[in-house]
């Protein structure tokens, strides 16, 4: 009996799909003379190139204290 299945025996749905990625971050404000506050959120220890391609900026305003979450 043949199996219609492109996996081998001993692979696992784990082995064939990433699973989520468990980064630490750090963040970085701006003030600015003109204009709001910017918060930059990247990966820790992140190269600059890996800053460029992962970094998140938003408006200080925006941002909550994440234990306001627990």
């Amino acid at each position: 009996m043949s199996s219609d299945s492109d996996q081998t025996p001993h692979e696992t749905a784990a082995e064939r799909e990433p699973g989520p990625v468990q980064t630490e971050l750090t963040s970085r404000a701006d003030t600015r003379p003109a204009g709001p506050d910017r918060v930059t959120v990247y990966p820790v220890g992140a190269s600059g190139d890996e800053k460029m391609a992962t970094w998140l900026t938003v408006n200080a305003d925006c941002v909550i204290e994440a234990r306001w979450f627990r």
